[in-house]
């Protein structure tokens, strides 16, 4: 975009290229002025990025620890295959089968790394459940701040976690949360999981207060 252009230049270009009808909410929210509306617009994606960094990380850490409890668990050489981890009527065979195909490369056995790397949050999500309840004495060794007490907390913070990464994947606005909240929650996920990843984010992640708070 060429330097001098205006706020109005730029809220057609949003019109055109994002819809009316996704832009209507901003308005109605800027009471009907493109420029505050538009400036809403710039503030939920750039927050919305800046989440999405820190849920990456999460998510990641979360496959970690996961993973690395149930192959000490496991007496089979991949814990993806073992059925007393994961019965094979359970319907996350589903999901572990569509990894192994989407992870095939040139007709190609996937390592049990590029597995991994398929699966959804939702399968994490899952084995974190009260379904897999009796996995969780196994699991835990692997969250660093947290207690065999905490699974409660951290089933339910793992599916808000899920819910937040949908709404910002699928580029939904983060309009009616309570943003503040939601950063909490990741920061108390990042604790339980290691309290030196809590820090870690509190000190390089672009997400702060002040940049929670929606422009008035």
């Amino acid at each position: 975009m060429q330097k001098g252009k205006s706020q109005e230049d730029f809220w057609s270009l949003f019109i055109t290229n994002f819809s009316a009808e996704r832009l209507q909410i901003y308005l109605k929210l800027s009471d009907g002025l493109p420029q505050k509306a538009q400036a809403l617009y710039l503030w939920n994606a750039k927050t919305s990025s800046a989440l999405w960094e820190v849920i990456g990380y999460l998510e990641i850490s979360l496959r970690t620890a996961i993973d690395r409890q149930l192959a000490v668990l496991s007496s089979t050489p991949d814990w993806l295959d073992d059925p007393s981890i994961i019965r094979s009527t359970d319907s996350l065979r589903t999901l572990i089968s569509k990894a192994k195909s989407q992870a095939s490369v040139y007709g190609r056995a996937p390592s049990h790394h590029q597995i991994l790397e398929q699966l959804p949050l939702g399968f994490l999500q899952a084995l974190l459940s009260k379904k897999y309840l009796h996995l969780w004495p196994s699991l835990a060794a692997g969250f660093l701040g947290a207690r065999r007490g905490n699974h409660s907390e951290i089933s339910k913070l793992v599916k808000a976690l899920r819910k937040l990464r949908n709404r910002i994947g699928h580029h939904n606005h983060l309009l009616d949360l309570d943003l503040e909240l939601e950063f909490a929650n990741l920061l108390r996920i990042a604790h339980l999981i290691d309290p030196r990843l809590r820090r870690f984010f509190e000190i390089e992640s672009g997400v702060t207060t002040p940049n929670l708070k929606r422009p008035s």
